[in-house]
């Protein structure tokens, strides 16, 4: 990556106005950024898809995969072969991996909570995730970040379909090593008095 250095004062840009004095470098919009690196990041996203779905999932299946060995067990005449266990492994294993993409956003959010600091980054752009919600592609923001190593992009899955943050606007985050997550800003309510 060629370092490109500001007429006026000496500094890297990385951007088309110095973020040190503040005059223009001449560099386009993403000229500049197209070589920055980008950090392999794991979200917090609390969500319908990321909470309420795999719970479905995660009793639905867990309740067919334990509950009902339980029932046929104790059922009149529930005298049942080890076959008969086999038959609801497929189900207990569905519900264990549910369970675990339940419970992940919820570790990664107390371990960001209590051990993370707040950092600022910018929207850079969106682009569309692997994953689809009903058919529609997830969006996944592009963060750009101003780290000890010098810039660095994240793409933060989003967990949905929507862009809620503006391009090129500042977003607070909370980070713990690789897990990110984006601090909402607190909205105020004022009265009209």
């Amino acid at each position: 990556m060629s370092k490109r250095i500001c007429k006026n004062c000496g500094a890297p840009i990385t951007s088309e106005v110095c973020p040190y004095c503040h005059n223009k470098t001449g560099m386009t919009k993403d000229e500049g950024l197209k070589d920055i690196p980008t950090i392999e990041c794991k979200e917090v996203v609390i969500s319908f898809w990321t909470i309420l779905f795999p719970g479905i999932f995660a009793f639905a299946f867990g309740f067919a995969g334990f509950g009902m060995p339980f029932i046929f067990l104790n059922s009149p005449g529930g005298d049942f072969g080890p076959a008969m266990i086999l038959f609801f492994i497929p189900f207990m294993a569905v519900s264990v991996g549910a369970f675990v993409f339940l419970i992940t956003p919820f570790v990664r959010l107390f371990k960001v909570h209590f051990f993370g600091r707040e950092i600022e980054g910018t929207v850079h752009s969106y682009c569309n995730d692997v994953v689809n919600f009903n058919d529609v592609p997830g969006q996944t923001v592009r963060i750009l970040l101003d780290t000890d190593e010098g810039p660095r992009y994240i793409k933060y899955q989003l967990g949905g379909i929507n862009h809620p943050y503006e391009i090129d606007s500042k977003i607070k985050l909370k980070v713990y090593k690789n897990i990110f997550r984006i601090v909402e800003k607190e909205k105020y309510y004022f009265d009209g008095k």
